[in-house]
């Protein structure tokens, strides 16, 4: 459970179980609860909006004095519309999971909408019938309805604009705020339809630019540049030029920075989180000036990333070392200095522009400037039809039959590596990415155009969550493996999911439980269960047969348990688990300068199934301080996992998660957070029999020397080897039947001719390797 629900819930039954004897006290408890509402609804914190907006009804319910009609009808009316409020804007965060939310939350709205304009008790009130406007207004521009929106913000603004003119608040109050907001807002909404909203913009900017002046103060600094921002947003959705967007876009970034570098050393994890959130929109404008200054997106890119990923590695969930917050002065030069002349290093950017989304690469080679390399669009690559289903249809499924046509399809390669990148990446053999977008689904370094020539040089491509991870670049001759001794490796596998054990007796599992409920709710809800997997034992097994290494450690059956790993799993330089995997895949919109900040919850829906995890599905009234065996992405996040340098889930999907504009909320997320350095993870359902070749073939390699990439390379070709050219496709061939870990039940996953030929995509792809730079 988190602390911020810790909080909820306690606050919630503070002032829940107070005997509310008397109207006035009732009204105090009343409104703090709507407060408190508000409150988890501008974090974005789903379960706590539901928390309170359930109190709320069933205060309204429990009204002291019934026998007062006038008041009973009065109060009623207020808080049951702040109930209709807080439900819609619940429903409005669960848009960011389920499309259906919006139609909801627009009802929720729209009902105390009515209550606020049906009585007079509300005329004139600002925080009533102008707030609902406002919702509704963020709901459509989250949608792309940008007439609506811009309708409903309109009548938000002129109520504020009235009582502005007849002096009903003053200038500097939150209330004269909140009409700057409705103003900056307004004219977002009037330039996504193409009208001006120059004026404006620059009253907002001009009295922003005044009040930093006099204050000073660190709030005022960021509503001015927060301003600067969006004055830049304008300008681009106006037609004018990157470069006159960027003359704002510069500065505030370097304000940013700046302040993120005083700021952040006092944050906690969930803190930074939310700075993360309220940069985001930024992030997603900047793209926007494309090739004007690739230098500059670059930095920014890295900058991004280093937010994410890099200060949670090497902070953990405490306060930001130094170290990290050095990290954030990296720039495109510090990533330049890593390279070689046969290198070349290459950030994917998927981005909105003039309501599509489009691709591009920030290319970066070892000398001259980064360069802006336009990319396939989104749309275009995923409506391609291959024998008559589109790439998005064949990305989306999770069984790795259908990936057989989709990586040996010619087209889509040239359409993926297209004349402008291949021309940027000439003459290097070494290409280090970080994907983007809908890359982070499709593994893109085994789908490379064939060489022309015999004498062409190979490529050789290294999947990086961040370019960034160059600059602290180790060289061959101390590199990691190439050590005296084998490193050591947990090893967990053929766990039993089904198993009784008394997790209490693990020493751990009585102290500091922090079960991620929200995952265990998640998996409950599509009710089903764990079935053993045998083919995991004899993986892991082969693997510890394998390594001979007396310092390795198993964990299997019953002894393979959540209490268990969270125990050992910070001791060991290698981790491999071999269990089931399960995400929850959702779109999720982009967050918008209506509302930018929301704390996701989808890496409480990514999870490894460890031992007893079915009791956890099944039973209503399991221990609350015993682990549940659901290892969420979110849980793994909270992990001390730095020593952990490679770390193998075998399992299905565990390279996936929700594909959001900050990359992959999953499994990838939650192992990066914790600390680890190099991944390998699968994009679809595995072969337990193919799996098991490759993963024993990898640790071969691996414990006699050789570098990650190059073990992982040879463990592949192991694969390809097997037979020659697949049959699988075959329309003879008699399908077969496999546990789906998605959906939690048997479906047609395979149609395998030659059950010993694994050298066909869905078996030679479906893992990939992530951030094993040598």
């Amino acid at each position: 459970m988190t602390l911020r629900l810790m909080t909820c819930i306690g606050t919630l039954l503070m002032f829940t179980t107070v005997m509310a004897d008397d109207v006035d006290v009732w009204r105090q408890h009343m409104r703090h609860l709507v407060n408190e509402g508000n409150s988890q609804y501008e974090r974005s914190y789903r379960r706590g909006i539901l928390l309170y907006a359930d109190s709320i009804k069933d205060g309204v319910v429990n009204y002291p004095n019934r026998e007062d009609a006038v008041t009973f009808i009065a109060d009623s009316l207020e808080f049951y519309a702040d109930y209709l409020k807080l439900m819609g804007d619940y429903h409005y965060e669960n848009s960011n999971y389920d499309v259906a939310s919006y139609k909801i939350a627009e009802e929720y709205y729209r009902q105390a909408l009515g209550i606020y304009i049906g009585n007079a008790q509300f005329s004139g009130h600002l925080n009533c019938a102008p707030m609902m406007h406002r919702e509704l207004a963020q709901l459509y521009y989250k949608q792309g309805r940008y007439t609506e929106a811009r309708s409903e913000m309109e009548r938000a603004y002129n109520a504020y604009y009235v009582a502005y003119g007849k002096r009903r608040f003053k200038k500097g109050g939150q209330t004269h705020l909140d009409y700057l907001d409705m103003r900056t807002f307004l004219a977002i909404c009037k330039a996504r339809l193409g009208e001006d909203s120059t004026e404006d913009m620059d009253e907002v900017i001009s009295y922003y630019e005044e009040a930093n002046a006099r204050l000073g103060t660190r709030e005022a600094q960021e509503k001015y540049y927060e301003a600067l921002r969006k004055k830049g947003k304008i300008t681009m959705l106006a037609g004018g030029s990157g470069v006159d967007a960027l003359t704002y876009y510069k500065d505030y970034f370097t304000w940013r920075k700046a302040d993120a570098m005083t700021t952040l050393s006092t944050m906690t994890a969930e803190e930074r989180e939310d700075y993360w959130m309220r940069m985001r929109p930024f992030v997603a404008d900047a793209y926007q000036t494309e090739s004007t200054d690739a230098a500059f997106l670059y930095d920014i890119t890295l900058f991004a990333k280093g937010l994410l990923l890099q200060i949670e590695r090497l902070s953990g969930r405490g306060k930001t070392t130094d170290e990290a917050l050095a990290s954030l002065n990296y720039t495109w030069l510090d990533v330049q200095r890593q390279l070689h002349a046969d290198e070349c290093a290459v950030e994917f950017i998927q981005y909105e522009k003039g309501g599509r989304q489009l691709m591009a690469a920030l290319v970066l080679r070892s000398s001259g400037n980064p360069k802006w390399v336009p990319f396939v669009a989104p749309d275009e690559l995923l409506s391609h039809k291959i024998k008559g289903q589109t790439c998005r249809a064949r990305l989306a499924t999770t069984n790795g039959y259908q990936k057989n046509d989709l990586y040996n399809d010619s087209t889509l390669r040239a359409m993926l590596w297209n004349t402008d990148i291949m021309v940027a990446i000439k003459g290097c053999t070494k290409i280090f990415f970080a994907p983007d977008g809908f890359l982070h689904t499709l593994a893109i370094e085994y789908m490379l155009p064939e060489n022309k020539t015999a004498t062409a040089q190979p490529l050789r491509l290294y999947r990086l969550t961040s370019t960034r991870q160059l600059v602290n670049r180790k060289s061959k001759t101390t590199n990691w493996q190439k050590t005296a001794t084998p490193q050591s490796a947990l090893l967990v596998g053929g766990v039993y999911y089904n198993d009784e054990t008394d997790n209490t007796k693990d020493s751990l599992a009585t102290t500091n439980v922090d079960n991620d409920t929200i995952a265990r709710s998640f998996m409950r809800g599509l009710g089903g269960t764990f079935n053993y997997l045998s083919g995991t034992r004899q993986e892991i097994d082969s693997i510890y047969a394998t390594r001979g290494n007396a310092c390795d450690t198993l964990l299997t059956g019953s002894t393979a348990t959540e209490a268990a790993f969270r125990r050992l799993c910070s001791a060991y330089p290698i981790v491999n688990i071999s269990t089931h995997g399960y995400f929850g895949a959702a779109e999720t919109a982009v967050g918008t300068d209506l509302k930018p900040c929301y704390t996701d919850e989808s890496l409480s829906q990514s999870v490894i199934a460890l031992a007893g995890c079915n009791r956890a599905l099944t039973e209503d009234n399991t221990d609350s301080n015993e682990y549940d065996g659901l290892l969420s992405a979110r849980e793994l996040s909270r992990l001390d996992m730095i020593q952990t340098q490679l770390a193998i889930i075998s399992a299905c999907q565990t390279g996936l998660g929700y594909v959001t504009a900050d990359g992959v909320y999953g499994i990838q997320r939650g192992l990066k957070n914790a600390g680890v350095g190099g991944m390998i993870v699968s994009l679809w359902n595995v072969s337990d029999e193919a799996t098991s070749i490759l993963m024993t073939t990898f640790h071969r390699h691996l414990s006699q020397g050789i570098t990650t990439a190059e073990a992982f390379r040879a463990a592949r070709q192991a694969l390809i080897d097997t037979v020659g050219a697949s049959e699988s496709n075959s329309a003879e061939a008699t399908p077969t039947l496999r546990f789906n870990a998605a959906r939690l039940v048997n479906e047609v996953v395979s149609s395998e001719a030659t059950a010993a030929d694994y050298s066909s995509p869905q078996y030679t792809n479906a893992f990939i390797l992530i951030d094993a730079i040598e």
